[in-house]
């Protein structure tokens, strides 16, 4: 009972934290896209849109799969107090991705008309030139975070990853806007806000190593190829998503037009503002299932995955059902009209993060599981449907088929990754006290969105429904007022509520 006590205080604690930050971020990075969106044309934000797609696919091949495998390697090293290896981590994974980063930026520079004519698209070259410079500098700032990781420190990310960064860029955006500068101007706000955001990074990841780490001087261990090796299922993974993730993009620049392309990628990222309280927690996550995971404690996972699953899913159910329900709504007050066309693609998208968020961080569980070749396995899979079914219903369908097929991706690669865990741990989301509220909160919604009822205010009676209907149906398990404990510790430094739920609820 005292080891869940701690677990969960754990979690609460660093998913307070990430979860509020990521939430802000997000909410900031919307505000950001929105501003973008409404002061250039469609077809402008389509270039930029596919200029983002090409430099991301750079970073992600720099990172070289660091961001998953070096805070599990440092979070080791610690637990068994080698410290030189920690250093060597550090050396080696900044090293590398620092050199592999700057080859590809100025490869990427160089070969920028080649690509532009790869989409038929001259005026492609100036944006993909000028956020070139990003390449480095963003993979940089993704490798610091990670890190920190390691080191369970989750402020960088919070504080300077997904806020500061962001406002930065707004700030710069806003500048650019009042003097009424052209397209080109938007572009090096995203330069200048992640070179100022890797500067206060670098000052900050320089005091908190040296306070935590004693001084070696010493010959660093050789880890470079074994860290490499540990990495590269990883990122094959990574490049799996990433085929997933943007190849609808990328297929659309091709056979299509730019502002069909703008017009997804208002859709696109609006869905994926769903999984953000899944990425809050999967930060936290991961070090401690690994833990428990190391220590043979498979029954504390169990409760540990169905827990987090459970209120993760349940936090983000009124935005889904709002953006399922009410796409016109959402794009118009967000976005203005002209971009309802987005509809369809939004309803079809949100239905994959549906699935994504209702399964849970099983590939963060599967990480843990030491499983690295079977997620490899499952998002190639997903990756090959992918492009084979973008290639076939794309040309026809336009934007509805990209989006159809991005949503199938998604849900065949977290169906396919939740089966393998079942099979290698018997680890599960769903019980009676998980499906009941669901099933209510769904029924109920359909009723409301049929309504006259004004849009906030059907958000407002969701978001309070979501989280009513675990309590009225008594659907809290007994780990379920542990976590809730541990967040009112943490946010309110008392126990306000958990008390009383568990009285309620006949929860002992």
């Amino acid at each position: 009972m005292q080891e869940l006590n701690t677990l969960f205080k754990k979690v609460g604690k660093g998913t307070a934290v990430v979860f509020a930050g990521s939430i802000l971020g997000g909410l900031l990075g919307l505000i950001f896209r929105i501003v973008i969106v409404r002061y250039i044309s469609s077809t402008e934000f389509g270039f930029l849109s596919l200029a983002v797609v090409i430099v991301n696919i750079l970073v992600l091949i720099s990172s070289l799969g660091f961001e998953s495998s070096v805070p599990r390697y440092i979070s080791y090293a610690l637990g068994k107090k080698e410290y030189p290896k920690v250093w060597a981590a550090i050396r080696a994974s900044l090293t590398i991705t620092l050199f592999l980063s700057v080859v590809l930026a100025i490869m990427l520079f160089l070969l920028a008309p080649w690509v532009s004519c790869l989409f038929h698209k001259p005026a492609l070259i100036t944006p993909i030139r000028i956020l070139v410079f990003t390449i480095p500098l963003s993979t940089i700032v993704n490798l610091l975070v990670s890190i920190l990781r390691g080191f369970g420190d989750v402020k960088a990310k919070v504080y300077l990853q997904n806020i500061f960064s962001v406002c930065i860029k707004i700030v710069l955006l806003a500048l650019v806007i009042i003097l009424g500068f052209s397209f080109e101007a938007v572009l090096y706000t995203y330069v200048i806000g992640s070179f100022l955001t890797l500067i206060l990074l670098i000052h900050y990841v320089k005091n908190k190593v040296l306070r935590i780490l004693p001084p070696f001087s010493g010959p660093y261990p050789v880890l470079a190829k074994e860290l490499v090796t540990f990495s590269l299922p990883l990122l094959g993974t990574g490049i799996s998503s990433m085929i997933m993730g943007w190849t609808d993009t990328i297929m659309l620049g091709y056979f299509k037009s730019a502002d069909v392309v703008g017009l997804y990628n208002v859709a696109l990222p609006l869905s994926r503002f769903i999984a953000l309280p899944l990425g809050a927690l999967a930060f936290i996550y991961l070090p401690i299932a690994s833990q428990l995971y190391a220590q043979g404690k498979l029954k504390e996972m169990k409760s540990l995955y169905a827990t987090v699953t459970k209120w993760t899913f349940f936090v983000t159910l009124p935005v889904l059902l709002c953006m399922l329900l009410a796409p016109k709504s959402i794009l118009s007050l967000l976005f203005g009209n002209k971009y309802i066309g987005a509809s369809i693609a939004l309803q079809l998208l949100v239905i994959g993060e549906f699935v994504h968020t209702f399964l849970g961080p099983n590939g963060m569980t599967m990480i843990s599981l030491g499983k690295t070749n079977i997620i490899l396995f499952c998002t190639l899979i997903s990756a090959l449907s992918n492009v084979i079914l973008n290639l076939l219903f794309i040309p026809k369908y336009g934007l509805a088929g990209a989006a159809g097929v991005s949503a199938f991706s998604l849900a065949l690669a977290n169906i396919l990754l939740s089966s393998f865990i079942f099979k290698f741990s018997t680890i599960h989301p769903f019980s009676k006290n998980y499906l009941k509220p669901v099933g209510i909160t769904f029924i109920v919604s359909l009723f409301l969105f049929k309504s006259d009822l004004n849009i906030f205010l059907i958000i407002t009676l969701i978001s309070f429904l979501a989280l009513i209907s675990i309590f009225f149906t008594k659907s809290v398990d007994h780990e379920d007022i542990l976590l809730i404990e541990a967040l009112e510790r943490k946010i309110f430094k008392q126990n306000m509520l958990s008390g009383k739920l568990a009285a309620w609820c006949g929860v002992k």
